[in-house]
């Protein structure tokens, strides 16, 4: 929890084992594939004030110009 008081802007940290260098990203996105279980390792922090960029709402999330994975709210060129 002490991580997300460093900043305001951190949305996700990952901690990981001592035999996992954290110098790493290979190493590190590897342990997270092999090791994670979600409903064993996953802490939410409902309330949190997350990041500025995106603006969320109760009950989900809208991102101010729309979520680009969404298929129907693609535009014809």
């Amino acid at each position: 929890m002490g991580a997300f008081a460093g900043h305001y802007d951190v949305k996700q940290v990952v901690v990981v084992d001592l035999d996992v260098d954290i110098d790493d990203p290979h190493e590190i996105e590897w342990a997270v594939a092999t090791r994670f279980q979600a409903d064993r390792d996953l802490l939410v922090v409902s309330g949190a004030q997350g990041s500025k960029t995106r603006s969320v709402k109760p009950g989900g999330h809208q991102r101010k110009d729309g979520d680009r994975r969404d298929p129907s709210r693609w535009k014809p060129k």
